[in-house]
């Protein structure tokens, strides 16, 4: 670690947990010694249809572990479908993880969004309604002390985090910290291909990038929040969390660009190139992230009414002052090649030493700044009236909200390509000398040092030249800022009667999105003349329906439907005309100002069948028709000054239709025998299809981009009276991730296949000790052009197993 990592900030996250935890112990025991029998803790209760607002059946029920966390309480339960997590109605930075269990009061499960709810809420939402603290009967304090460790990468991480609760009268606070340190090991291969003769299929690789990252991260959090009982029908409420998480990165690359290869990989195993190129280059950063949320607002219930407002406000801030790349490449060398059994070109010879360090010149320096300020205001207001009409229960809600979103980059980057001099790597040479995790009998050899990197740089810099027009393409486009404004309404109607429960309602959502950006003029000639500044903005305005409709047929059958309009936003920084040109690997990625949000207009059915007291059946369909669906399209330049390069750019698709159908079984072992009450089986698979037409390629059917055809998921619990086991398998399908200007470029993830198992004892009804262990079955991950043989990316993953404590006192 570098120095700016300095012993205090390593120090201050353990001295935060250690210095709440004894704090809560000593109140607690002062608490203890004023009674004779202290209470215990209240345990948090059962989630499940609480408000009877939410459209949910028997499924969504879900019990919380009372010295844990929600995340904890969540992974308990794979069978449950949602995308969203929202607290108090309203999106926070914070993870389910850091959500202790006492914290909690409620939990609305919706399988699909109701109008009170924000339009891009997809695919189901938790919400979770937060505990005021003056609700406590007694203290509660909680720790959890961990550790993690990676198999192959041979790293580890370790933590500890803590929260102590109380309730003090009409006031209540609680506040948490947590700590964590890690050291990360990550290694991917990248190649692109070319097609030598269509009529052939004969194809080459371009290139192929080695690169490794060894990533070290201290990260700690503090949280605090506050209630206070105006009187029955009024209280108050604050929350504010901060978190700052430091890094450090090293990036050790290689990168073979096979020119002019010779290789028919269709057919043939080995190829050879006359004039290849070999480079060595060392990425290195350090970077500063600060993240700083609060709310507060105030709820009033009456028996008939309902009313609360809010004001949150999310404050980022991350820093990098000093990205450096420098790079050294060999003279053209002839370099004999095979394909090995994952089909990547590994060297079988080469017409000088690879590994000899004066055998690589200086090509390239890069030195950056980058800032990055991401803000976020939220302010709203809900009314709720609760009535009877005619035999019906029911109530009307209405609110109105406003959000705004800024984006303010900086950079300044500052690219050298030439040297005055003799500079070669054997001048700052590191011996890295780490062996792949990928492949076999592959070493990494040596690489440039960063110390000594910048302390050549720093000493010799008259001697370096100054690149005007790369520095001004690499920087000036991504300083940009860019602001997003929502302003929305909603009316909506809840009503039930017997067997049947309904929600009617409406959504309308206005847009702005404003930009300001660089845009880099070049000549003919290719050279640089000046940064033109441009501005742009764009709105526009949606309204979006919902029916949901409930109906309970006899005891155990449930039938539930809606339809609902949401729209998926392009990230608004992506909207910003952004221009990224990477040299090395010949690519070009742009932001588009044209990019236009995703509506969906979705049509939901499901059916509960209750088997038995210890088994429940669902069946989910859904259907969509989508509109200008958002992409990835990468196409080839074939004229000017970028001949050769690809472009890539997030584009708007035409109209698309998506349908699925979804099994989930939940049963007891109980049903088969006694001795079996304390193991369950959850079985879920989905199957989902999807069709479009993409532009250019009009004339084929294509899948839209990140939607596998099939996902199955299996899962076996025993929870006995101190030990609790959880075995969880997934396997998905292959999935098209971007699409090119022909079949055989487009880009597909292989098969994701997963094994994790959870387990925990109570060593006392205090003191519970947990190992998880997941990613047994992955070694890897892999992306291929058009057929698995045809490899784009591999990338490392390490099979992982966590332990730790938890104490709930």
């Amino acid at each position: 670690m570098s120095s700016n990592l300095t012993n205090w900030r390593k120090w201050a996250g353990p001295v935060r947990v250690f210095t709440i935890l004894s704090l809560g112990i000593f109140l607690n025991l002062q608490d203890s010694l004023a009674q004779e029998n202290p209470a215990d803790p209240v345990t948090p209760p059962e989630l499940v249809d609480a408000s009877d607002d939410a459209l949910i059946s028997d499924r969504e029920e879900v019990q919380l572990v009372s010295d844990s966390n929600v995340g904890e309480a969540v992974s308990r339960r794979p069978d449950l479908q949602f995308n969203n997590v929202t607290i108090d109605g309203e999106r926070s930075n914070l993870s389910l993880d850091d959500i202790p269990a006492d914290a909690v009061s409620e939990v609305e499960l919706l399988r699909a969004v109701t109008p009170d709810m924000d339009a891009d809420s997809r695919g189901g939402s938790l919400n979770l309604s937060s505990n005021p603290t003056f609700n406590l009967e007694s203290p509660v304090i909680k720790a959890d002390i961990w550790g993690r460790y990676a198999e192959g990468e041979d790293t580890w991480a370790q933590g500890a985090s803590a929260s102590y609760s109380r309730a003090l009268g009409d006031f209540g606070f609680r506040v948490n910290t947590s700590y964590s340190s890690k050291h990360d090991t990550s290694e991917g291969f990248y190649l692109r291909w070319s097609q030598q003769e269509a009529s052939t299929h004969s194809y080459t690789p371009d290139y192929l990038i080695q690169n490794r990252e060894e990533l070290w991260e201290i990260q700690y959090n503090f949280g605090a929040s506050f209630d206070y009982r105006i009187n029955d029908q009024l209280h108050a409420f604050a929350r504010i969390n901060y978190s700052e998480t430091a890094h450090e990165g090293y990036q050790p690359r290689i990168f073979m660009r096979y020119v002019q290869g010779l290789d028919d990989s269709y057919r043939t195993i080995m190829g050879s190139v006359p004039n290849a190129q070999i480079d060595r280059d060392l990425t290195a950063y350090e970077s500063q992230w600060d993240q700083i949320d609060f709310q507060t607002g105030m709820i009033y219930k009456s028996d008939n009414w309902k009313f609360d407002a809010r004001l949150l406000g999310e404050y980022e801030a991350y820093v990098e002052p000093d990205w450096f790349v420098i790079q050294f490449r060999t003279d053209p060398l002839t370099l004999d090649y095979t394909l090995n059994d994952k089909n990547l070109p590994i060297v079988s010879e080469a017409s000088l030493d690879m590994n000899d360090p004066y055998n690589f010149y200086f090509d390239e320096l890069l030195s950056e700044r980058w800032s990055v300020d991401d803000s976020r205001w939220v302010a709203t207001a809900n009314l709720r009236y609760d009535f009877e009409f005619r035999s019906f229960d029911a109530f009307i809600k209405t609110g109105i909200k406003w959000t705004r979103r800024t984006k303010d980059q900086q950079s300044d980057s500052r690219i050298y390509t030439a040297y005055d001099g003799n500079f070669t790597l054997a001048d700052i040479p590191w011996g890295y000398n780490a062996d792949s995790l990928l492949v076999d009998n592959v070493n990494w050899g040596v690489f440039p040092t960063l110390k000594e990197s910048r302390a050549f740089f720093s000493h010799n810099f008259d001697q370096f030249s100054y690149d005007l027009k790369r520095s001004a393409q690499k920087g000036h486009p991504a300083t940009y800022e860019a602001e997003e404004v929502i302003s929305s309404g909603y009316a909506m109607l809840n009503f039930s009667r017997n067997r049947i429960r309904g929600i009617l309602g409406f959504r309308i959502e206005q847009t702005e999105l404003d930009y300001s950006a660089n845009a880099v003029l070049i000549d003919k000639f290719g050279n640089y003349l000046a940064t033109e500044h441009r501005s742009g903005n764009n709105s526009y305005t949606d309204l979006f329906p919902s029916v949901h409709l409930r109906y309970f047929l006899g005891s155990k059958v449930t039938l539930i439907g809606s339809w609902t309009g949401t729209i998926q936003r392009p990230y608004y920084a992506n909207t910003v005309p952004y221009q990224n040109i990477n040299y090395d690997s010949q690519a070009i990625d742009e932001g588009n100002p044209k990019l236009k949000p995703t509506l969906y207009n979705n049509f939901d059915f499901s059916l509960d069948y209750k088997w038995s007291d210890n088994s429940l059946f669902s069946v989910e369909l859904f259907a969509k028709e989508v509109e200008d669906i958002v992409y990835w399209e990468v196409t080839d330049i074939t004229s000017g000054q970028y001949t050769g390069f690809t472009r890539g750019t997030n584009t708007n698709g035409p109209t698309a239709t998506e349908q699925g159908i979804r099994f989930i079984l939940t049963q007891n072992l109980a049903d088969f025998s006694e001795h079996l009450e304390n193991f369950n089986l959850i079985l879920k698979y989905s199957l989902q299809d999807s069709e479009t037409l993409y532009p250019g390629r009009e004339f084929e059917t294509l899948p839209v981009t990140y939607h596998p055809e099939s996902r199955f998921e299996a899962t076996f619990t025993y929870q006995g009276e101190k030990f609790f086991m959880q075995l969880q398998y997934s396997y998905e399908d292959a999935e098209l991730v971007s699409v090119y200007q022909e079949a055989w470029q487009d880009k597909y993830d292989i098969p994701n296949e997963n094994l994790s198992i959870s387990t925990s004892y109570n060593i006392t009804d205090k003191i519970r000790i947990y190992c998880d262990f997941s990613g047994l079955l992955e070694s890897y991950a892999k992306t291929y052009y058009g057929i698995p043989s045809r490899p784009s990316a591999y990338a490392w993953r390490s099979k992982k197993v966590e332990f730790g404590v938890k104490i709930n006192l």
